[in-house]
């Protein structure tokens, strides 16, 4: 879109359009990589890589500063990065967009009271990776660990916040008042059957097919929430001291992050 309307003038972005963000990714990342790195920088009188590997190894006439270590748990890393909700824990687990989660590892926090104001309940950091919002990840005040946490309804179809946003704008359009999970997931199933059958037709229906997260999932039935299982409140005992632990993520939702946004190239 070039960086004002003036600039732009006639040009027609949306006609020039070539690539979708996730093209668009692996073009960017090529050219970063095996272009901008390797050929020579005006200001440095090298490559960038070339200047990398100095400061790094070091010269005859300066030592190096030695390989930074690698992060020990980088999906750490990447959650730090993630928008995050401040949610305290309920019976039924997490709400977060009228969409509940919920796994043992909440037990110990539910109804927890804050430590700073006994009469008002406790907020705890959950993040939510927003290409896939099948689970989100709660961190453990304790230990200051993530754990992934499910659907509470497990056999729900993974969707990502773009989708999610559709649907309650689709609802809001329709005059729905009463948004509750059940009514969430029928939307998504009615409008993804509606993508499927249009999608050889458009551009626009292509590139909202692009951010479905493809997981393979059998159809299965959408329990309303009055008659999903309550979750043990047996609580585990304490572990004082505990050490901080990686992220364990290997649910059944697990997959390679796609992007749940696809723009235009108008250059």
């Amino acid at each position: 879109t070039f960086s004002n309307t003036r600039q732009r003038k006639g040009y027609n972005s949306e006609k020039e359009a070539a690539l979708t963000l996730k093209e668009f990714e692996q073009h960017l990342l090529d050219f970063i990589v095996n272009v901008y790195h390797q050929r020579p920088h005006s200001e440095l009188g090298m490559s960038p890589l070339r200047k990398w590997s100095q400061g790094v190894v070091g010269t005859p006439e300066q030592p190096g500063t030695g390989t930074m270590p690698l992060p020990s748990d980088p999906l750490k890393v990447k959650l730090d990065f993630m928008p995050y909700f401040l949610r305290s824990v309920q019976q039924y687990g997490i709400q977060i967009d009228n969409v509940s989660y919920y796994d043992p590892v909440l037990d110990p926090y539910i109804n927890a009271a804050d430590p700073e104001n006994p009469k008002a309940k406790r907020e705890f950091v959950v993040r939510r990776d927003p290409n896939n919002i099948a689970k989100v990840y709660f961190l453990d005040p304790r230990d200051g660990s993530y754990s992934p946490i499910p659907y509470r309804n497990i056999g729900l179809p993974a969707m990502s916040a773009w989708e999610l946003r559709e649907i309650q704008a689709h609802l809001k359009a329709e005059g729905r008042k009463d948004i509750d999970e059940h009514l969430i997931f029928e939307t998504l199933e009615r409008m993804r059957k509606q993508v499927d059958s249009s999608v050889a037709k458009t551009k626009a229906a292509r590139r909202q097919q692009t951010r479905i997260p493809q997981i393979p999932s059998k159809p299965v039935a959408v329990l309303p929430s009055s008659e999903l299982p309550r979750p043990s409140l047996i609580l585990p005992p304490s572990s004082p001291g505990k050490t901080l632990r990686p992220v364990v993520d290997d649910d059944p939702f697990d997959a390679p992050i796609v992007p749940y946004e696809e723009v235009l190239l108008t250059r």
